[in-house]
């Protein structure tokens, strides 16, 4: 009686990239208008060129930067 058996060893499948621009760098997202919603439910969206904007993107840029 034999208690344990050997298995055949499994092919080796080389491996294949599904897609062929998986390796592509993304492109750089364009800058989008800042929206603000208020607790009544409103929002109001600055555009991009609104010096609020500019100001708002580069507080969040700093404290995306200072988290991660």
């Amino acid at each position: 009686m034999r208690l344990f058996r050997r298995r055949k060893p499994a092919a080796v499948v080389p491996y294949e990239p599904r897609h062929a621009g998986w390796a592509q760098p993304a492109a750089p997202p364009e800058p989008a208008g800042v929206r603000l919603g208020f607790a009544d439910g409103t929002e109001v969206e600055l555009a991009v060129t609104h010096p609020s904007a500019v100001a708002l993107r580069t507080v969040a840029d700093v404290i995306a930067r200072e988290l991660g």
